[in-house]
């Protein structure tokens, strides 16, 4: 399926490492290899060399160096990635307001109050500290 796709509809951000590792023959689980191992019997995976190798050529490919990611990094990116999505709904005028989807986070997805409310802080917040 994965090949199948056209390679010219592909974003530029288009993640490759699944289709590196379908190229080596890496198709899950029932195969004993994706991105664990699994070994006969055991129910745990385990952590493959090879796969962190394809990972690290198609990182390389990319000018992607890893680097470790701190908790405050961690939440910044995840707090993006919501605002990012609830840009898109209040274009796509799905929502009456803003505000509406800082109620839907916290009493429909359990997003902790305690942290804020993601969209009111997005507009509270300086346009370049977003970015």
């Amino acid at each position: 399926m994965r090949q199948r796709l056209n390679v010219a509809s592909k974003p530029s951000c288009y993640v490759t490492i699944p289709d590196a590792l379908c190229e080596v023959g890496r198709f899950g689980r029932k195969t004993n290899n994706r991105y664990h191992r699994y070994e006969p019997g055991a129910k745990r995976r385990t952590s493959d060399p090879e796969v962190h190798s394809i990972i690290g050529g198609e990182c390389a490919k990319k000018g992607i160096s890893a680097h470790a990611l701190g908790e405050e990094e961690i939440v910044d990116r995840a707090i993006a990635g919501i605002n990012n999505e609830a840009d898109k709904v209040i274009e796509e005028g799905t929502v009456s307001r803003p505000s509406d989807i800082d109620v839907a986070l916290i009493h429909g997805y359990g997003f902790p109050r305690y942290c804020g409310y993601p969209v009111f802080w997005a507009q509270q917040a300086d346009t370049d500290e977003i970015y």
